[in-house]
C-alpha cells in the first residue's frame, strides 16, 4: 500500500483533514502557511504522490467526520478510516477531500466542497447535520453512511446493531451469574445517554433479565479515556468502594467503549480494586488496544474493516448507478472473551 493522507498526518502531527485541504489547490490557502510548508515537506520525504489530473475511471470521494470522530487518536474511528483509504487506494480512486463536520458548518469549506465535483461522499459519524445533509445531497446524490441512523431509510448505511450488541453483552455476563451489572456510556449528539443504543440495549437486558441497579452506577461520560478514568473514580470515591465490599453493591459493568474502559480499569488498579476478581468488565468496539489492556479486555468486537468494506463497495455501486433503492446493511458482532469477566457461576 502507497503513502496516505493518514501517514503524512502522523508525521506532521496535524489531522488528516488539514493534510486533505493541503494536498487540494483549492483549499491550500484555508491552511497556516507554516503548516502546510511542513506537511508538504513531509509529504516529499514520505514520496506521496498526489495526482490532481482527471481520470474518468478514477472516482472523486470525500470523507467527512464528526468531531468526536475527527480525534484521530481515537483508535475505533481510526482504524474504519485507514481500511477506507486503502481500499480506495486499491481500487484506483482518489480521496480528495477529509473534512470535519463542523469546519464545514462553520467556514467556506463547505463551498469548497460542493464546487470540486465529488463522485460520493462517505460520512463517518453517528449524526449528520441536517443542513449539511440537505446541501450535500443537491451535490451527490452518492452518499453513504458509517454507523449512523440519519436517515437512514432514504440513503445507504452500513452500521451494527448496537442496541442488541449491548443486549448480548448484558445476556454474557448474567450467563457468568452477574446480576449487579453497572453502565458508563455516553451521548451521541443529538442524543442523551438514555436515548443511545447501547444504553437502551442495557436497560432493555435489564428488564429481560429481572435486574435492577443503583442509579449511582450507571455514569455518563464524552467517550475518551480520561471520562472512564474519572466516572469509575467517582463511583468508587461516592460509594466508599473497595474490594472488600464492592461485590455487595456491583459486580459488574458494561462500559460503552474500549477507550472507556481503559480508563476505568486505570482508577480500578488505583484503589487496588482487581479486575476481574472483584468487578468484572465488558466493554465495546474491539480495538487493537483491548487486547493489550491489564487485564485484556472481553469485548463486543465491531467489524470495522468490513464496515470500510461495505461502504466502498456500496459507495462505487451506487455511483456505476447499479443500485436503485437505498440500502441499509447490519453487520453482525460477535463477543471477544478474554480477561475481564469473573465466572460467578462456577
Amino acid at each position: 500500500m502507497g503513502i496516505t493522507l493518514k501517514d503524512i498526518a502522523e508525521k506532521a502531527d496535524v489531522s488528516v483533514a488539514t493534510v486533505s485541504r493541503v494536498m487540494n489547490p483549492a483549499t491550500k490557502n484555508l491552511v497556516k502557511s507554516a503548516t502546510a510548508k511542513k506537511v508538504l515537506a513531509w509529504a516529499d520525504k514520505l514520496n506521496y504522490q498526489n495526482n490532481n489530473n482527471p481520470n474518468p475511471d478514477q472516482y472523486r470521494i470525500a470523507y467527512i467526520l464528526s468531531e468526536v470522530t475527527s480525534k484521530f487518536n481515537h483508535p475505533y474511528f481510526l482504524e474504519i478510516i485507514e481500511e477506507i483509504e486503502r481500499l480506495l487506494k486499491l481500487k484506483g480512486h482518489k480521496i480528495v477531500f477529509a473534512e470535519i463536520e463542523e469546519d464545514l458548518l462553520k467556514n467556506k469549506r463547505l463551498d469548497y466542497l460542493l464546487q470540486s465535483k465529488l463522485d460520493g461522499v462517505i460520512s463517518i459519524s453517528d449524526h449528520l447535520d441536517e443542513k449539511l445533509f440537505l446541501k450535500l445531497t443537491q451535490q451527490t446524490p452518492n452518499l453513504v453512511f458509517i454507523g449512523n441512523r440519519f436517515n437512514s431509510y432514504s440513503r445507504d448505511t452500513v452500521l451494527t446493531d448496537r442496541k442488541k450488541a449491548a443486549f448480548q453483552a448484558i445476556k454474557f455476563l448474567v450467563q457468568k451469574g452477574h446480576q449487579k451489572i453497572g453502565f458508563i456510556g455516553g451521548d451521541i449528539f443529538p442524543y442523551s445517554m438514555k436515548k443511545t443504543d447501547r444504553y437502551l440495549g442495557y436497560q432493555q437486558a435489564l428488564n429481560k433479565f429481572n435486574l435492577t441497579i443503583k442509579k449511582q452506577f450507571i455514569k455518563k461520560a464524552n467517550w475518551q479515556v480520561e471520562s472512564g478514568y474519572l466516572k469509575m473514580m467517582e463511583i468508587i470515591k461516592n460509594n466508599n468502594l473497595n474490594s472488600k465490599n464492592i461485590h455487595s453493591e456491583v459486580t459488574a459493568f458494561f462500559i460503552a467503549s474500549d477507550q472507556l474502559a481503559i480508563g476505568a480499569l486505570k482508577a480500578l488498579h488505583e484503589k487496588n480494586i482487581t479486575v476481574p476478581d472483584d468487578i468484572s468488565i465488558i466493554s465495546h468496539d474491539d480495538i487493537k488496544m483491548a487486547a493489550y489492556a491489564n487485564p485484556p479486555l472481553t469485548t463486543i468486537a465491531v467489524p470495522k474493516q468490513d464496515l470500510a468494506l461495505m461502504a466502498v463497495n456500496l459507495l462505487i455501486l451506487r455511483i456505476e448507478n447499479k443500485i436503485k433503492l437505498p440500502v441499509q446493511t447490519f453487520l453482525p458482532v460477535e463477543i471477544i472473551e478474554r480477561d475481564s469477566v469473573k465466572n460467578l457461576s462456577d
